[in-house]
């Protein structure tokens, strides 16, 4: 019997990757939630538009950091890694959330759908 995954939703993936965001840089930084937050918290609010690097200042460390919660959340389809390891150091500058949540809900899309 195979096991019907439910769709995954941009809403969805922007609230658990602004959590796990928030939770990298600290609730000192972000006033934020932890991992199961959405937006970051008060402090910092995380939307399709924010920047990895420019808005966030996410370091090399804390990408790596993501990538294993990512990971961990969605399996080794989601591989994060692989999506940013041929890019310029600026398109990693300018690296927006929602460009990762559209990789996060395409690598989880059915084959069919993709």
């Amino acid at each position: 019997m195979s096991v019907v995954q439910p769709a995954v939703t941009r809403e969805a993936v922007l609230a658990t990757v602004a959590g796990m965001i928030a939770s990298i840089l600290g609730d000192e930084e972000t006033g934020g939630t932890g991992e199961g937050g959405e937006g970051g918290g008060p402090g910092l609010d995380i939307g399709m538009d924010t920047s990895l690097g420019d808005d966030l200042m996410l370091e090399s460390i804390d990408m790596v950091a993501l990538s294993e919660r990512l990971e961990e959340r969605y399996g080794e389809r989601v591989n994060f890694a692989e999506m940013i390891a041929g890019m310029e150091l600026d398109e990693l500058i300018e690296l927006t959330v929602g460009r990762l949540v559209d990789h996060v809900v395409l690598s989880l899309a059915p084959a069919a759908e993709r």
